[in-house]
């Protein structure tokens, strides 16, 4: 015994038709209309049936609308095509897709990763369809967005289509990356060598003294300990206290700097240093 026949509406609820809401992206709510007319031609509908299968998928505020529309235009006299005309009245804006087909044309990469770039890049490329019409046509949009340092490398090659051309910007951000990170790694050992360099005491020169026996020649040289110099102690006394900040460090200033009294004449004052604060004594 064959099955039952399966009328139009039971065949487009199996192909679980997508239910339309509201979107702030005009191209979802015209992706939403296409998606319907070719479910509703699948399931074999005829122009009365798809008005009134596509209206059962709308929800929330298009739902709304559609209500209200019908108030106006009776459901039985309302054809496809006028409920297509209408729903892209409604959901799709002329403006906005305006807007966006503009917001394609000027896309540049900035501060994206070619993976953020190339998402907003096909989003936004479906407002512009004439702007990508060919795979060349796409490729250049690509590479005109792309940053200069991807760019100029990519621009001398060719590539057999789209998809590559967006591989191989990828690996080529990798390496970039790549060296950034080396180039910073080597930029922190050089200023902790810098740093360690300034800091560092002065390798002392050795000196000489020569004594003189009683018949006037100089005897064999003895290398006496050098001592320190002034910016040698400065800089032992600075180390320490980097080393331990809780301990105060005391610097003599001048607080008549700017006078120009005989040096004996001019009062002078402590000022310390603990954990990173200065402080005047009362």
């Amino acid at each position: 015994m064959p099955p039952p026949p399966v009328d139009s509406l039971t065949r487009f609820l199996r192909l679980n038709p997508p239910v339309f809401s509201s979107s702030t992206e005009p191209i979802v709510a015209d992706d939403w209309l296409r998606k319907i007319g070719r479910e509703l031609a699948t399931a074999g509908c005829n122009d009365a049936k798809k008005v009134k299968f596509a209206a059962h998928q709308l929800d929330g505020p298009a739902a709304a609308w559609w209500e209200n529309y019908t108030t106006t235009y009776p459901l039985e006299s309302v054809t496809w095509t006028q409920f297509q005309q209408a729903f892209r009245t409604a959901h799709v804006s002329a403006g906005a897709m305006s807007l966006k087909k503009k917001e394609f044309r000027s896309l540049r990469q900035g501060g994206r990763t070619v993976s953020q770039y190339v998402d907003e890049f096909s989003k936004l490329a479906r407002y512009a369809p004439e702007d990508v019409a060919t795979d060349a046509a796409k490729q250049e949009k690509f590479l005109e967005g792309l940053n200069d340092e991807l760019g100029v490398q990519l621009t001398v090659a060719t590539f057999a289509n789209y998809q590559e051309l967006v591989d191989k910007a990828t690996i080529l951000e990798g390496k970039h990356q790549q060296m950034q990170n080396r180039k910073r790694k080597y930029g922190e050992l050089a200023e902790a060598h810098s740093f360690d360099t300034i800091f560092a005491p002065r390798s002392r020169r050795s000196r000489r003294t020569v004594d003189v026996g009683a018949a006037g020649a100089p005897s064999p040289a003895v290398l006496a300990s050098p001592r320190p110099d002034a910016a040698d102690k400065r800089r032992h006394h600075l180390r320490d206290a980097l080393d331990a900040p809780h301990l105060p460090i005391f610097f003599p200033v001048d607080e008549d700097h700017r006078n120009r009294r005989p040096l004996r004449h001019r009062r002078r004052a402590a000022v310390f240093i603990v954990a990173g604060h200065h402080h005047h004594p009362l």
